[in-house]
């Protein structure tokens, strides 16, 4: 994943923290089995950030393990 992309899903992370008035966000790396409602927030270069407003959850797929370390640390719990 390049610079630029990581730097696209950091903003959609802050925008949607903000907006939700929070400062971390439960996250995850793969997709829920119980078919949860999710808008998607981001979609580029083969990467999704998808939000679920119903659990307040984001589920973030397609990243290498380290980019999501690095978002988990950042934004997630």
């Amino acid at each position: 994943m390049n610079n630029k992309t990581r730097q696209q899903i950091v903003k959609v992370l802050q925008e949607l923290l903000k907006e939700l008035g929070k400062k971390r966000i439960q996250m995850f790396d793969c997709e829920d089995i119980m078919g949860d409602y999710k808008i998607v927030l981001f979609s580029e270069e083969a990467v999704e950030v998808l939000y679920a407003p119903e659990y307040r959850y984001v589920e973030i797929l397609g990243l290498p393990k380290e980019e999501y370390d690095y978002l988990f640390k950042k934004y997630g719990y």
